[in-house]
């Protein structure tokens, strides 16, 4: 996984409905060579679980400001409802 260091001029994507949905976003930034950090906030990151779905588990994407708008179009195309 494609993963870098946030920075001052980075920004927060999402929520996303959960860690699938945000790992198969994050495969198509890796494949255009957008760098990317992923988070989570929720019962899963406070448990340590991964892959699920519980309420209240969101999945976030930080990314470089020059690629917010062309990651937010990606998230738009894959998942019609966000």
């Amino acid at each position: 996984m494609k993963q870098a260091d946030k920075k001052a001029d980075w920004v927060k994507i999402g929520p996303l409905p959960g860690l699938p949905y945000a790992q198969m976003i994050c495969e198509v930034l890796a494949e255009q060579d957008i760098p990317y950090s992923l988070t989570q906030d929720g019962l899963a990151t406070a448990y340590g679980f991964t892959g699920t779905n519980l309420a209240g588990n969101k999945a976030f994407i930080w990314v470089p400001q020059e690629f917010a708008e062309q990651v937010q179009q990606i998230i738009e195309r894959l998942i019609d409802h966000i």
